[in-house]
């Protein structure tokens, strides 16, 4: 896995967090406890820091690149689906972005959400907490229920799960960490 140092800053990676051997970390990341980032995953923040809170999974594919002007936080206990693109924005506590769901600029995902899959958030959108967030442009569809919230709780604890089985059974040559947040 690349772990680039960019114009003096490079990847801080706590130790408990796992990321595949072909996932890509540019410069200002920063990866908080038991993240699980997967393959192919790329993470660049050349233009603005990319700060993933604890508990979170990213899963293959996604993209998150943050513009010059907006920083990408993503608070714990989140995923981001297989594909995201995350160009800016913040990713709410608990919350879940589907698959091949594009965050742009400006966007504010409110705890405890659900992006469906395939959803374009257009710029500066809001989304308030506990809600469902689907379409081309996105629009809020109906509240979270409490079973949703409960699926997406069971999700980040079995990929929370994978990531401790990872941990112990990967050789030392099939992960790469960058520095110690500690």
């Amino acid at each position: 896995m690349p772990i680039i140092k960019h114009r003096g800053k490079e990847p801080r990676i706590d130790p408990d967090a796992f990321v595949m051997s072909n996932a890509t970390l540019i410069g200002e990341v920063v990866i908080g406890s038991n993240v699980l980032v997967l393959s192919n995953a790329v993470l660049r923040a050349d233009f603005n820091l990319i700060s993933v809170g604890e508990s979170v999974c990213i899963q293959e594919n996604a993209v998150l690149n943050p513009v010059l002007e907006e920083a990408i936080i993503i608070e714990g206990h989140s995923l981001i689906g297989y594909g995201a693109k995350l160009h800016g924005g913040q990713i709410g506590r608990g919350a879940f972005v589907g698959m091949n769901s594009v965050i742009l600029q400006g966007v504010r995902v409110g705890e405890n959400s659900i992006i469906a899959a395939g959803s374009i958030l257009t710029e500066n959108m809001k989304v308030p907490s506990k809600s469902l967030v689907m379409g081309t442009p996105a629009k809020v569809v109906r509240e979270v229920s409490d079973e949703d919230i409960k699926w997406m709780e069971i999700g980040v604890g079995e990929y929370m799960k994978i990531l401790k089985d990872y941990q112990k059974g990967m050789k030392e040559w099939e992960i790469r960490y960058g520095t110690s947040l500690r």
